[in-house]
């Protein structure tokens, strides 16, 4: 066994961390090994029953353990040792996850992190499935490094991991975690009176808001993000607040001031070459023109801002511009159009792993395949729909399932006679 590898000692930092597990390299970053010796002394602890592998790299420490292992990590690990390995632990986290963030939302604004430590390198992935995985294993981790960082005076990791991470949990309908990390996080850039910590906490703080349809704590939350930036002299910042309040007031069916708003950003965002916020505030302006019923127009818009996100290798963006330009068509009856645009956008958004844009999708391919008359592949896209909008516990899957009922209600051709 390689020199400082002693299972007890692993056994107590174990206990830092309150996650329901641990994947194999964070673990060595937690405790300061390579991922070899890591593995070995991990391995002498699932031997000796005092932890657990559900799955090869893998590593779960029931609670009772977990307890009495920080106990055991309180008493016998100094203050600086035990905030030594919070510290290696959630830099870790954060130089891996903006790695995945890297591929996965390209061009997107995000915290500048300190290099890595080279004895605990950043995992490199080789696709967005790869970086999605990996994502959405350590999501508890994620959460629980920062819980630990904060409550070990760490505060800079402790605002930077939900700064980086909250578009995951968004991603996958994970409301409470992303409340509780982002609260987490602003109480650390509170603490530290760090104005542009604060800014990335407010956006998360704002994008929570609306997808919860809590619509005036998002405008406040964005508008205090925006008031921030102005103060700053940062103009990059204050285009994104005023590209979000856009999209705060067209989830308010403020059509018009939404539109006016985008365009306004749009504006800024052309004379500065924000392309990412181009993108968006055309997004914003296409959805609106569609609501507001000025359809070929919502269609010039959304073309415009795929051409954005595809030069910006943006595939969160390309796959919600060609769903955008699919619920057009489909709107407009052009089925055979809607068809192709939602099925280039669905793996997409897979790929991504945007759970929500991915439900949209299934349920306009749905509707698509309803007017196609196409009742098996109409009923196959509604089931999936239906499963991911209960899943995220959304209320769009009584309208899904609504059209599942009348697919399987008999015509009146098929209904018996009565003589």
């Amino acid at each position: 066994m390689a020199a400082g590898t002693d299972p007890a000692r692993a056994f107590r930092l174990l206990g830092l961390v309150e996650s329901p597990d641990i994947g194999l390299d964070a673990a060595a970053a937690l405790l300061g090994l390579a991922p070899g010796d890591a593995e070995e002394v991990l391995e002498l602890l699932v031997d000796a029953c005092l932890l657990d592998s559900p799955r090869p790299g893998r590593y779960r420490l029931h609670d009772l353990l977990r307890v009495h292992a920080a106990e055991r990590a309180a008493e016998e690990e100094t203050e600086e040792e035990r905030r030594e390995a919070v510290r290696r632990l959630a830099h870790w986290c954060l130089v891996t996850l903006t790695a995945a963030d890297e591929i996965l939302l390209p061009g997107s604004g995000r915290p500048d992190v300190p290099p890595a430590d080279p004895a605990h390198p950043a995992l490199r992935f080789a696709s967005d499935a790869e970086a999605l995985r990996w994502c959405e294993s350590e999501l508890p981790t994620l959460l629980a490094a920062t819980r630990a960082a904060a409550a070990h005076g760490l505060h800079q990791p402790a605002w930077q991991l939900p700064a980086l991470c909250w578009r995951r949990y968004m991603s996958n309908g994970r409301y409470d975690e992303w409340r509780t990390v982002n609260e987490l996080g602003m109480r650390s850039a509170l603490l530290l009176g760090d104005l542009v910590a604060q800014t990335h906490l407010l956006n998360s703080e704002g994008a929570l808001a609306w997808r919860t349809r809590r619509f005036e704590d998002a405008e406040r939350s964005l508008t205090a993000k925006l008031r921030i930036h102005r103060e700053l002299g940062d103009v990059p910042g204050e285009l994104s607040a005023l590209g979000n309040l856009a999209v705060v007031a067209e989830h308010q069916g403020r059509y018009e001031e939404s539109r006016d708003q985008a365009r306004h950003a749009l504006v800024l965002a052309r004379r500065t070459g924000e392309r990412a916020t181009e993108g968006t505030a055309l997004t914003s302006i296409g959805n609106c023109e569609h609501r507001l019923g000025n359809h070929e127009e919502a269609l010039r818009n959304h073309y415009a801002s795929l051409a954005v996100w595809r030069e910006l290798e943006h595939r969160a963006g390309e796959a919600m511009a060609l769903a955008n330009i699919g619920s057009v068509q489909l709107h407009l009856r052009d089925y055979g159009s809607a068809l192709l645009r939602l099925r280039e956008a669905l793996p997409l958004t897979r790929a991504v792993g945007n759970r929500v844009n991915e439900a949209e999708v299934l349920s306009d391919l749905g509707r698509a395949m309803i007017a196609l008359d196409r009742p098996d592949e109409a009923r196959h896209h509604l089931g999936e729909a239906l499963t991911l909008w209960r899943a995220l516990d959304r209320p769009e899957a009584d309208a899904v399932h609504a059209l599942l009922r009348t697919l399987d209600a008999p015509t009146v051709r098929d209904r018996p006679s009565h003589r």
